[in-house]
């Protein structure tokens, strides 16, 4: 999925998952986003606003894995989570 945003917008990533636990977002390729205050966590959520800086071509990723109690079975996985994110000069 591609977003386009202009210079100056922003973003928020809202990503929610329960009973997981998902990584910081990362930018992928150019660096046209800036976050604004400290990424927030709450049980099964994360969420984090950018600002668009710059034009071009970047993307966000976040991983998912299963929290799961202790001494119980738990599935092995990760999940990968990613947005291609147009920005304008607009």
């Amino acid at each position: 999925h591609t977003v386009t945003l202009g210079v100056g917008w922003t973003v928020r990533l809202d990503l929610h998952a329960p009973n997981s636990a998902w990584s910081d977002p990362s930018e992928l390729g150019a660096r046209l986003l800036r976050q604004i205050g400290a990424v927030r966590r709450d049980g099964g959520t994360v969420e984090v606003t950018y600002r668009a800086v710059a034009p071009g071509r970047t993307g966000l990723r976040a991983l998912e894995r299963p929290v799961c109690p202790p001494a119980r079975a738990c599935p092995q996985f990760i999940l990968v989570w990613e947005i291609q994110i147009r920005v304008t000069g607009q």
